[in-house]
């Protein structure tokens, strides 16, 4: 490129930066110009061939919070090389920084679509892998062609003791050989991210797939990792590191001393329990109870000695997926024989000498979830003498409608069972684009508002089949050929389904690459912490003040906004979900900082 080509460049680099909204989508002056940057939100995805309008590189975060944004680049020339990195930026008013190691660059991959997974999605390029700048560049994969878009993808990882405001800075861009100077604006809100992840998960890390695509046998040490890569992103996935084959009757003395350190561990939120099969499609009651046994005593030895916070049973679930995953009518009793074994199992140790002194742990134990993949029919309502389902997880679009969400409330506020009953859900080929899945081609609003809605409807966790599905399951088996980075289309008809994660062996990453609908997942989970914050904040203030503020109500203003149902509003763009988080961002730390400003907010919220 010439260097008169370069100054031009330069100055119009500048003007889109100077111009423009914090998302892609929404009011932005279009800036004239042949060479486009700009900055997009983080719920958006921007196709290789998609026009988009930038906007000033803004993120509102808080402390301990993840925080992601986009840079996309569409040239007039084709570059050679591209590359990005952060310098510091430093709060206004004062000499704190966000410095440079605590942004994570990545470079956006491209994969095609060549069938639409709904018929309601575009087919042609969309961006999934988020390949680590470094890894892509010395893969010589940093080019552009002219007309086309690259992203950019930006985490920055705020600290835990971060001094709130406004922080200013830039980053800079290589376009070849010239170097751009890209401003950056970061906003600190005064409000702490909990410790504790609250968002319960069950995610499925496929060994058996991360060996066809790593390349390479997954060793104890690899899977830990994946599952540490995870964890990272707010996700807890179904098996612990160690206990990696589902259904097998592992030493049940072994699961409970390792499960010591995930019950510990703030970042788990859930873990499955070790189960094995009778023979007859059941499960083997007496393992169960084994199991249970095993981590009542670990339990009981903890406390005896010093350690009384931890309870293994609080994380803890059974899901028998390989068993009676998605019943049919016909497997009705298989279900409910399963449910009273574990049940009984249940009992037997909650009523036991063993746990007499310890209401917590035989209180945990009675409420342990056994999830079961269907919808929640009369057929299997149950009580402890008949069995049925202890914990329903229907498909997401069940609870399309009132009807539907007002039966899983009822069932969640059953007193049929001593130990109560949950309510969980899942994705999968089912539903499809508009209702929320993680297909690769559908937009990542997606992903972005399921969390929201999880919280808003009480449901109290989620399954998903896999992360690593690097496969093509077609005619009812597993078909040779598929090459995860080159083929979309992986299950029956859907593009990118059970793939969260890519294999990092390809750009040399010793472990995971994630993608773009993972990552708009974590900041789903984030926003998930924003909205128990303000509702244990609400329930403060109203203790402190003698306030009646309902925070059904008061939140229900944000969803209102958001989503009817399961399906987003029609006019809901990056640009106005933004705009309702910024404002949720304001409630929270007026709410723990300033009460007299939040009761005013609050006083109209509550109307």
């Amino acid at each position: 490129m010439k260097s008169s080509k370069i100054k031009v460049l330069s100055a119009i680099l500048t003007a889109a930066f100077l111009f423009g909204a914090v998302a892609c989508e929404g009011n932005v002056p279009e800036v004239v110009s042949e060479t486009k940057v700009g900055f997009c939100a983080n719920s958006q995805n921007v196709m290789r061939e998609e026009s988009f309008s930038g906007g000033d590189f803004v993120l509102n975060t808080f402390k301990g919070d993840v925080e992601s944004g986009q840079i996309i680049i569409n040239p007039k020339d084709d570059v050679e090389r591209f590359n990005f990195k952060v310098n510091d930026l430093t709060r206004e008013g004062g000499s704190e920084k966000l410095t440079s190691d605590m942004f994570d660059v990545f470079a956006e991959r491209y994969i095609e679509v060549i069938q639409s997974t709904s018929g309601n999605t575009d087919t042609g390029w969309y961006p999934d892998a988020l390949v680590p700048i470094k890894n892509y560049v010395a893969k010589r994969d940093n080019k552009i062609k002219k007309g086309e878009n690259q992203g950019i993808w930006i985490n920055l990882n705020v600290p835990k003791d971060a001094v709130p405001g406004k922080y200013v800075g830039a980053g800079e861009l290589t376009l070849n050989d010239e170097k751009i100077s890209v401003p950056m604006t970061v906003n600190v809100y005064n409000i702490d991210m909990p410790e504790e992840n609250h968002v319960k998960t069950a995610f499925y890390l496929d060994t058996s797939s991360m060996t066809s695509g790593e390349g390479k046998s997954i060793t104890e040490e690899l899977f830990e990792t994946y599952y540490e890569f995870a964890l990272s992103k707010r996700i807890s996935t179904l098996l612990l590191p160690g206990f990696t084959m589902a259904g097998n009757a592992y030493d049940p003395d072994e699961f409970a001393a390792a499960s010591v350190k995930y019950a510990k561990d703030p970042r788990v939120a859930a873990y499955q329990l070790p189960y094995s099969g009778d023979g007859t499609g059941a499960v083997r009651g007496e393992y169960c109870e084994a199991v249970l046994f095993a981590l009542a005593e670990k339990n009981v030895e903890l406390i005896e000695n010093g350690d009384t916070d931890v309870n293994l049973f609080k994380k803890a679930y059974f899901y028998l997926g390989s068993l009676i995953d998605e019943p049919s009518p016909e497997r009705y009793d298989i279900v409910r024989e399963c449910d009273l074994r574990i049940h009984k199992a249940k009992l037997k140790v909650a009523d036991s000498d063993l746990l007499r002194d310890y209401p917590e742990l035989r209180e945990s134990v009675l409420k342990l979830n056994h999830i079961v993949t269907t919808k929640i029919v009369e057929q299997l309502y149950g009580t402890d003498e008949t069995g049925g389902v202890q914990t329903w997880c229907p498909l997401i679009n069940y609870f399309t409608g009132e009807r539907n969400r007002s039966i899983a409330l009822s069932r969640m506020n059953s007193t049929d069972r001593r130990g109560g009953e949950g309510v969980w859900w899942y994705t999968c080929c089912n539903p499809t684009n508009p209702l929320p899945t993680l297909h690769l081609d559908d937009t990542i609003m997606s992903p972005r508002l399921t969390s929201w809605m999880q919280y808003d409807y009480k449901i109290q966790g989620r399954i998903y089949w896999s992360m690593t599905a690097w496969f093509r399951f077609k005619e009812n088996r597993v078909q040779s050929g598929f090459d995860v980075w080159k083929d979309a289309l992986n299950y029956e008809n859907c593009n990118g389904d059970g793939i969260l994660l890519y294999p990092g062996s390809k750009y040399a990453v010793d472990g995971p690459i994630a993608t773009l609908r993972l990552e708009a997942l974590r900041e789903s989970n984030e926003d998930y912490e924003l909205l128990w914050l303000a509702e244990r904040g609400i329930k403060a203030i109203n203790e402190r003040k003698g306030k009646n503020y309902d925070s059904d109500t008061i939140l229900g203003k944000f969803y209102d906004r958001l989503y009817t149902g399961i399906l987003r509003n029609e006019d809901l763009n990056s640009a106005k979900f933004e705009s309702v988080r910024k404002e949720l961002l304001s409630l929270v730390e007026k709410i723990y900082n300033d009460e007299n400003a939040a009761t005013a907010l609050l006083d109209n919220y509550n109307k």
